[in-house]
């Protein structure tokens, strides 16, 4: 319970405004790397739940990467346009040891059948997209984060997991994490030149979906059901984690509609993306969600 408590009080001091608005980018490097450490140490002594791993996780990375006062996009996002020259801050900040921790910290734990894995996994590959060199290791040079990636779970006492079976999971999971962040960059292009895409009429369970003001959610349940009239969704830019209740026809787009674009057909400015959004789209769907 006192460790619990301890994490629970580092993360919220991560994620105040007067923090994020004055530290370095040297320093959040810092202590986001002893925030992974520490995380991940606790996660393997049952000092916390996944519950709790889950929840301070999407109540960090909302503020860092995604959601701050007035702007959908997180603090990093914004520190990075602010600071001069723009996207200094971002490269200040890059290291392969940063990517290792973030990457330890989406695939510490392995795939779950839950709306909170589903919505960790979204997360992490939208963040990728948005700010590819903080997952790269400020460059394309993969060994760097792979040795990182050995020498953080050495510093926990996890040698074990850097087994050949272990980097090799590593490896296929970075890789469809690059191919989410290639599939949600062409997905938020094409919902930034559309007027309108399709409303969601159907939807299945843990289906990827996007509100026009509060950004891409994952569907708790399927719609329509004979429990509700209202479609149950996770918001990724949402500090809550509580699902929301939305009607679907007035306010919930389906992504589905994005594929009939013409950027997407042959010859369109995005025909090679096409099938890393399909498999995207079709991930999401299959993966099972629980309220």
């Amino acid at each position: 319970r006192k460790a619990k408590a301890v994490l629970e009080k580092i993360t919220e001091g991560l994620s105040k405004r007067e923090y994020l608005q004055n530290c370095s980018p040297e320093h959040l490097r810092q202590n986001l790397i002893l925030a992974t450490i520490l995380w991940l140490e606790a996660v393997k002594r049952e000092w916390v739940d996944e519950a709790t791993f889950y929840t301070s996780t999407h109540r960090l990375w909302s503020i860092l990467f995604f959601m701050r006062e007035g702007e959908a996009s997180g603090w990093i996002e914004h520190r990075d346009r602010n600071t001069a020259p723009s996207g200094a801050f971002v490269a200040r900040m890059a290291n392969p040891l940063l990517s290792a921790c973030l990457l330890a910290w989406t695939l510490w734990l392995p795939p779950r059948d839950t709306a909170e894995y589903n919505r960790l996994i979204l997360a992490s590959s939208l963040a990728m997209a948005r700010m590819p060199a903080l997952w790269n290791g400020g460059g394309d040079d993969r060994e760097q984060v792979r040795e990182g990636l050995e020498k953080l779970l050495a510093d926990i006492g996890l040698e074990e997991l850097a087994s050949r079976e272990r980097a090799k999971r590593v490896r296929l999971e970075w890789d469809r994490l690059i191919q989410r962040a290639q599939a949600l960059r062409a997905i938020e292009f094409v919902l930034g030149n559309k007027q309108s895409i399709a409303p969601a009429r159907q939807v299945t369970q843990g289906e990827l979906l996007y509100h026009p003001t509060l950004g891409f959610c994952v569907a708790v349940e399927a719609f329509p059901s004979k429990h509700s009239r209202n479609l149950k969704v996770l918001m990724l830019q949402d500090k809550a984690d509580k699902p929301k209740m939305f009607h679907p026809g007035n306010y919930i787009l389906s992504l589905q509609a994005v594929l009939r674009c013409k950027e997407f057909e042959p010859g369109g400015r995005l025909e090679k993306e096409r099938k890393a959004v399909e498999s995207l789209l079709c991930e999401m769907s299959g993966l099972a969600s629980q309220a």
